[in-house]
């Protein structure tokens, strides 16, 4: 009697130890194909307008100057992230003059701030009368 319950003890065990095959992705074996798939991360919130990388801030700004400009585009349009394999790199973005931005939308109107230089900080319309301020966090 010991025998047996000694079997069924090494039978639970082994059966416990062997790949059941529960599992798809162990069984499919590597992949002959390498895709990279990715997305555009950023430090922080920001604009580019003029050769400069403004960060985004929350600071309401009340006087504003003349209108500088608009956000183009979103930057995830200006990012073109392209599946990359051995045969084919993936391309540099390409370089625009245009403002974009990865937090405004298209069309948000950018202005200048009373008594401040637009190289220093411009103000961004958030709404109607209502403007936040951007600051220069790096120049080409």
């Amino acid at each position: 009697m010991r025998k047996v319950g000694w079997l069924m003890v090494a039978a639970l065990l082994l059966s416990a130890c062997t790949n059941s095959g529960s599992d798809p992705m162990a069984q499919a074996g590597p992949s002959q194909e390498t895709k990279v798939m990715s997305q555009a991360s950023f430090a922080y919130p920001s604009i580019h307008w003029n050769d400069t990388l403004y960060r985004a801030t929350e600071d309401k700004i009340d006087q504003v100057g003349e209108q500088l400009g608009e956000i183009a585009y979103p930057s995830t349009d200006h990012i073109q992230v392209a599946e990359q394999d051995k045969d084919h790199p993936t391309p540099e973005p390409e370089r625009t003059d245009e403002p974009y931005s990865n937090l405004y939308a298209k069309g948000t109107q950018i202005y200048s701030i009373a008594d401040t230089d637009p190289s220093d900080a411009v103000a961004v319309r958030i709404g109607d009368r209502e403007y936040v301020k951007a600051v220069a966090a790096s120049r080409p």
